[in-house]
């Protein structure tokens, strides 16, 4: 018979609750689905996903995000063009 041992992890709520919900629309339980997690880094000898470290934006590209946000939320109205090409032109 096979040994188990218990884990316990703190952690936010809502994300535990966001978690939740996605794996029981698999067919899993949390708990299934932390199993599947751990036997693949027991597997793989890794963590079974690429992790990276987001990248800085510049000032430039801040800028151009919130001026898109300024646009999307109607506080700067958009330049609109009728055509490709008189876009290509406008640049």
């Amino acid at each position: 018979m096979i040994r188990t041992a218990s884990v316990h992890v703190r952690l936010d709520e809502t994300l535990k609750d966001d978690a939740t919900a996605v794996v029981e629309r698999l067919g899993l339980s949390l708990s299934s689905a932390i199993t599947l997690f751990l036997n693949q880094v027991a597997l793989r000898k890794e963590i079974p996903f690429a992790l990276s470290v987001p990248k800085e934006f510049n000032r430039e590209t801040v800028a151009a995000l919130e001026e898109g946000e300024a646009i999307a939320k109607g506080k700067i109205k958009a330049k609109r063009y009728k055509t490709v090409n008189a876009l290509v032109d406008d640049l």
